[in-house]
């Protein structure tokens, strides 16, 4: 039986509230106790119903030495968890069972059993009748010892002593509310090996005591240094780890460099600069988040494209974007940077796990083409603690999308060395299978009609380190991309001033497998921000790719919006744009639209296929006959292959064609 780290910290954190000025019971009981040493005498402080109590020798004088000292307070404790070595495992489930409590063996170690009986009292009764049964060799309270590093209150090497106030990667106060990063390091995934790029207005400060062992000067950009914002982002996935100085990096073994981002060429260079010896881009900027419409040069789609063919010596680039931070005004949509479907694009989220606001339009942006979020700041919650370049070297108050990104390039990272040979699909791919489903009662989550669960908020949920890591090493790597497109010219007014949609809709005959969607709309129309757009997927998916904002601009120029909530579904079927003007007086026309979906050849569905193994066998062939006549209304995962209702002859021919067929969906 496994005992709770989280356990002990309570423990320990319960203790040291005793040693601070809790008072001690004034008639503490003694009594006499099985332990690890044999029988002792002692001093009980607390209760022996609750799962643990203080303890002291008797022979212990709890009173002050000396003038101006505190009487000592027991820091030891006994648990309700009782120790038993035996080669007679039935005499102990014997008389445990009596008591109805439940022996497990202690993982790795032969003959020894524990025994959590839920309280110290009970633990004594099931001790002590344990010790006068033959074939028990011990039986014994386990005790909980306060342990103290051998050290001085000066950094300690191995650690990093700001460390516990990055609660983005171990939150102490909301459990679980953080990349979930810790295991993954246990794991042995600490970013080494992998150099992240950082693309920004102005350089880190490389020379900063926490980042200049990683910084990497060779495929660095020549340019501005010594800005704040980089220096911020830089230390998020980058800082040096168990140095005794500051914070820790996502990815602290990691290796950074700098590129930097001005006018459309200066992107587009950051986008293809050393592409060859760069792992991951980290991108945390963005348009200025007016509601506008951005649209991206043809020599920065070019770089697009570029990066994730030739980049990683054809793996492609990984580019992680800030999602930005417009708030519910805003949309990544918005946005053909954080949008794109050859990027990751990242949206925040507090420590309370929800929706970073400052206020409307200042916080997390949602969007269809939103993939993950990951922590950051909002007021009454914690900000980001990180490397900084100003008066102190550490800041406790950065936030946003800018602090969120990194995250994800951190974690991207982490997933690279435990995998190099991913693709910049297959790194999109983990991410969406498992991120982590965050504040799960928002009533914006909904599944689509391939099992994800999706949200115009938070994408497919908040990143886990941990679990994508995880997947990472066993994935599946993803078959070539494929892609089927079909334009609809339309040539239709859309009505000012109503609620009612205009709809067109498009039908793709290829099936595929979708990763990325796109509509690339022409619409004229002389206040943009009024148009409202949907589209519809042939499974019923519905993609919000515009709400009423404030955009006065004219005309959607083949302007290309792109969804990630069709993830896993299939193409083939009727695609529905729905549009509409709620508000007077602009009056506008939808030109034509283009559908372009992106993916991979569907894999083949085999019906007899019925344990999902990947492969028809035997195993499918006797589990439809381990169910046989199950009905009426059995289920597939009762063996109703064909969806009749019963298991029966029909479902166990369709095994055995496949079987002979030898159908298989493993790849």
């Amino acid at each position: 039986m496994a005992i709770s780290l989280r356990t002990s910290s309570t423990l320990v954190a319960a203790a040291l509230t005793l040693i601070a000025g809790t008072a001690l019971a004034a008639d503490p009981g003694v009594i006499s106790v099985p332990t690890a040493k044999g029988r002792d005498t002692l001093r009980v402080i607390g209760d022996t119903n609750d799962p643990w109590v203080f303890i002291e020798p008797t022979s212990r004088d709890l009173r002050a030495k000396g003038p101006g000292l505190a009487p000592h307070q027991p820091i030891d404790a006994l648990t309700c968890v009782v120790v038993v070595n035996t080669e007679n495992p039935a005499a102990l489930r014997k008389v445990a069972g009596r008591m109805r409590l439940a022996a497990e063996p202690a993982d790795g170690i032969p003959g020894f059993w524990l025994v959590d009986a839920g309280s110290v009292k009970a633990a004594l009764k099931l001790a002590n009748s344990l010790r006068a049964t033959p074939g028990i060799k011990e039986a014994y309270l386990a005790e909980h010892n306060e342990i103290a590093d051998r050290g001085d209150d000066g950094p300690i090497p191995g650690t990093d002593p700001l460390f516990t106030d990055q609660w983005h990667l171990l939150n102490d106060v909301v459990i679980g509310a953080d990349l979930n990063v810790v295991p993954a390091w246990d794991m042995g995934f600490t970013g080494a090996g992998i150099l992240i790029g950082q693309a920004e207005t102005s350089g880190a400060n490389f020379t900063h005591e926490d980042l200049s062992a990683h910084y990497v000067a060779e495929h660095s950009q020549v340019g501005a240094t010594n800005g704040q914002h980089a220096t911020r982002v830089a230390g998020i996935m980058s800082a040096v780890g168990l140095n005794g100085l500051g914070v820790r990096g996502v990815a602290y073994d990691s290796n950074f460099c700098t590129q930097y981002v001005s006018s459309a060429e200066r992107i587009a260079e950051a986008f293809v600069w050393h592409n060859d010896a760069i792992d991951v881009k980290n991108n945390s900027w963005g348009p200025v988040d007016n509601n506008g419409i951005r649209y991206l040069t043809s020599i920065e789609r070019a770089a697009f494209e570029e990066a994730v063919s030739s980049g990683r010596n054809g793996l492609g680039q990984i580019l992680v974007f800030a999602a930005g931070n417009g708030g519910s005004t805003d949309r990544v949509d918005y946005d053909p940077y954080a949008s794109s479907r050859f990027t990751i694009s990242v949206g925040w989220i507090n420590d309370a796990d929800t929706v970073s606001v400052i206020h409307a339009s200042n916080g997390s942006e949602p969007g269809a083409s939103l993939m993950v979020v990951a922590p950051s700041n909002a007021i009454g919650h914690r900000a980001i603690v990180t490397t900084n370049h100003g008066p102190s070297p550490y800041t406790t108050i950065f936030g946003g999308s800018s602090a969120a990104s990194p995250m994800c390039a951190g974690t991207v990272a982490l997933m690279l060395q435990a995998r190099p040979d991913l693709t910049w699909r297959d790194v999109q791919h983990v991410l969406v299978n498992s991120a982590r489903k965050n504040d799960p009662s928002n009533s914006g989550w909904t599944v689509n009609a391939a099992g994800h669960d999706i949200s115009h908020i938070y994408g497919f949920g908040a990143i886990d380190a941990a679990a994508a890591v995880t997947l990472a090493q066993t994935w599946p790597l993803v078959g070539p991309p494929v892609s089927t497109s079909a334009i609809d010219v339309a040539g239709v007014v859309i009505p000012d001033n109503t609620d009612t949609w205009t709809e067109r809709t498009i039908n793709i005959a290829d099936n595929i497998k979708i990763e990325h969607v796109e509509v690339s709309l022409d619409a004229t129309h002389t206040y943009r921000g009024d148009l409202e757009l949907e589209l519809v997927s042939p499974s019923g998916t519905t993609s919000v790719l515009a709400t009423r904002h404030n955009d006065p601009n004219d005309h959607y120029a083949s302007y290309v919006f792109t969804t990630v909530r069709n993830w896993d579904e299939m193409s083939a079927g009727n695609w529905t744009l729905r549009l509409r003007d709620t508000v007077d007086p602009d009056e506008g026309t939808l030109n034509s639209w283009t559908l372009t979906i992106h993916g991979t050849a569907p894999v083949p569905f085999c019906a007899g296929d019925v344990d999902n193994s990947g492969f028809v066998n035997v195993d499918d062939l006797n589990f439809v006959l381990s169910n046989w006549l199950t009905g009426p209304n059995a289920l597939r995962e009762q063996g109703d292959v064909t969806g009749d209702g019963w298991v029966n002859v029909d479902d166990l021919n369709t095994v055995i064609i496949d079987w002979s067929n030898l159908c298989t969906t493993s790849q």
